[in-house]
């Protein structure tokens, strides 16, 4: 099957310091509400995902018109590649973003609206008091071996996994409250429920943390005594590992590629109650800079790039003897920006870790506002980014549910 060539140009933003007007913008900066299928060029509007169930099965039904099954995508990865495929240890982006295509979580994020979303959980329902959650799971998910996920997998990565501390504590520290960490507890086999000490309006988005399999887990960590880094590493056996995402690692190749094969007992679904993915195979090409991404591109060794603005004028101009489509994308959800380090601490042997004189330039609010007024947003777009921007004065992007355009 011919594959589709694809380029996705994503609008460059800055992130200055401190509020001071309102944004100005010259690109869409909301996601499109209508999709548009290219074979009949029929318009859908956008309706999220919903909860059917057949046979004792909960799933989630796509909302999407049908697609085809069978192909794959071929995509570049900028750097070394992943560190770990443990998502509870990942530190970086890349090992979060391959780790997140094999593990679910209870809940994720919409894309168009930035609204939660279920996943591994069915339904959420929330007390008056705002302190408890109670979550259904969807009857029928397997894992990879074949068992069902259950509540007692969820209990076991909150308790023993996230609360305890193994790996990036993050997600932990960012769930104190007054000192004192949430509790689960298991209500049935597909039930449990979450209590904070107070109401805490970002807990359900802590929710996207993924699911653990208690019982593999378990035994990981009595193998390796405890050493939470060396499970799931860089090195492991493809097949050792029991996820429960819409794919399945078949092969890393350290520097060269990663390989993910759909899983064909995913719980997402299409109106004809298809399991998805539709793609087989999944693959990332690690590339050591964006000049090499573009000539895999150029190539036909790769089906999707990502361009930033100073790339956007050469592929619009080359369009029309080439087989790519681009699509804009409107802003990222990463944002540009600088950061002072207002560290006044000594180390041990007594040196500032920061120059007296930077302390008391980066300490100053006058400093950092002149620092703020003296950069060109509109030179920067235009000289770097070809125009294809925006200015941003706020530590929200431009898509961002948070974002308050009035400011």
């Amino acid at each position: 099957m011919k594959r589709k060539i694809t380029i996705v140009i994503f609008i460059f933003l800055l992130f200055m310091l401190y509020p001071l007007s309102r944004i100005k913008l010259n690109q869409p900066d909301e996601m499109p509400d209508k999709i548009v299928s290219e074979k009949k060029q029929e318009i859908f509007e956008y309706e999220k995902a919903k909860n059917v169930s057949k046979d004792g099965n909960d799933f989630l039904m796509s909302s999407l018109p049908l697609g085809e099954f069978g192909s794959e995508i071929v995509t570049t990865l900028i750097g070394e590649g992943p560190k770990t495929f443990n998502p509870w240890e990942s530190r970086d982006n890349t090992s979060s973003q391959m780790s997140g295509l094999i593990f679910d979580s209870l809940v994720s994020t919409d894309v168009v609206t930035g609204e939660i979303i279920p996943k591994l959980a069915k339904k959420i329902e929330i007390s008056k008091d705002k302190k408890k959650y109670k979550i259904f799971l969807r009857k029928g998910v397997k894992w990879t071996n074949g068992e069902e996920l259950d509540a007692d997998d969820v209990v076991f990565t909150w308790n023993e996994i996230i609360f305890k501390g193994l790996g990036n504590t993050s997600t932990r520290d960012s769930l104190y409250i007054n000192n004192e960490l949430p509790k689960i507890k298991k209500i049935d086999s597909h039930t449990v429920e979450f209590e904070t000490p107070e109401p805490f309006a970002p807990f359900l988005r802590m929710l996207e943390t993924p699911i653990a399999n208690k019982k593999q887990m378990q035994e990981l960590l009595k193998k390796n005594k405890g050493n939470f880094t060396l499970i799931f590493s860089s090195n492991v056996n493809p097949e050792e590992i029991v996820s429960s995402g819409p794919f399945i690692l078949q092969e890393y190749k350290p520097a060269q590629r990663v390989v993910f094969k759909r899983n064909p007992n995913y719980y997402f679904v299409n109106s004809k109650f298809q399991r998805l993915p539709y793609i087989d195979k999944y693959i990332f090409q690690i590339v050591a800079d964006q000049n090499t991404e573009i000539l895999k591109f150029e190539s036909n060794e790769s089906d999707v790039l990502n361009l930033t603005g100073d790339n956007v004028a050469k592929f619009v101009e080359n369009k029309k003897n080439s087989d790519y489509k681009i699509y804009n994308l409107g802003p990222t959800s990463s944002t540009l920006f600088i950061a002072f380090n207002l560290n006044d601490r000594k180390d041990r042997n007594g040196k500032f870790y920061v120059e007296e004189k930077k302390q008391r330039w980066f300490q100053d609010k006058n400093f950092r506002t002149a620092i703020d007024y003296a950069i060109d947003r509109e030179a920067i777009i235009q000289n770097v980014a070809s125009g294809v921007g925006a200015p941003l004065f706020t530590p929200e992007s431009l898509n961002s549910i948070y974002l308050n355009k009035k400011i």
